[in-house]
C-alpha cells in the first residue's frame, strides 16, 4: 500500500510529486476496482497534477515576465540609440550647412573677383587691339 506524506502535495520536489502520483495511480490499478481504494487515491492524484500543473504555469509565468521585461530593456536601448544618432546626425548636418555656406561665400566671393578680372583682361585686349590698329592706320 502507497503512503501519504504528510508534506503531500506541497512541499514535495517534482520528482517525489511524480513517484506519489505514479504509486497512487499503481494503487488503483492493482485494486482492480476497489471502490475504497479508487475514492482515496483518486483526489490524491487530482490534486498532485493540480500541483505539478501549477507550478509549471508559475515557471512559464516566470519565463515570460522575464522574455518580457529583456524585450524592454532591448527596445529601450534601441529608443536610446536611436535618438543618440538622430542628434548626433543633427550635429553633423549643421556642420555640414556652415561648410557649404562657407563655400558658398568663397565661389560668390571668387565669381566676384574672376569676373573683374576678365572685365579687366577684355579692356585691356579691347585697348590693345585698338592701339594695334592706330599703329597700323
Amino acid at each position: 500500500m502507497a503512503t501519504i506524506s504528510v508534506d503531500y502535495p506541497h512541499k514535495l520536489s517534482d520528482a517525489e510529486l511524480e513517484k506519489a502520483l505514479h504509486e497512487y495511480s499503481l494503487e488503483i490499478f492493482s485494486s482492480q476496482g476497489n471502490i475504497n481504494k479508487v475514492m482515496l487515491y483518486s483526489p490524491l492524484i487530482q490534486l498532485g497534477q493540480n500541483e505539478l500543473q501549477g507550478r509549471q504555469t508559475k515557471r512559464a509565468t516566470r519565463l515570460s515576465i522575464g522574455a518580457s521585461s529583456l524585450s524592454i530593456v532591448i527596445a529601450l536601448l534601441a529608443l536610446y540609440i536611436s535618438l543618440n544618432s538622430a542628434r548626433v546626425n543633427d550635429q553633423w548636418e549643421s556642420g555640414q550647412i556652415n561648410l557649404l555656406e562657407r563655400i558658398s561665400d568663397g565661389v560668390v566671393a571668387s565669381s566676384d573677383e574672376l569676373g573683374f578680372i576678365i572685365r579687366e583682361e577684355s579692356a585691356l585686349t579691347r585697348s590693345s587691339l585698338e592701339s594695334i590698329l592706330e599703329q597700323e592706320d
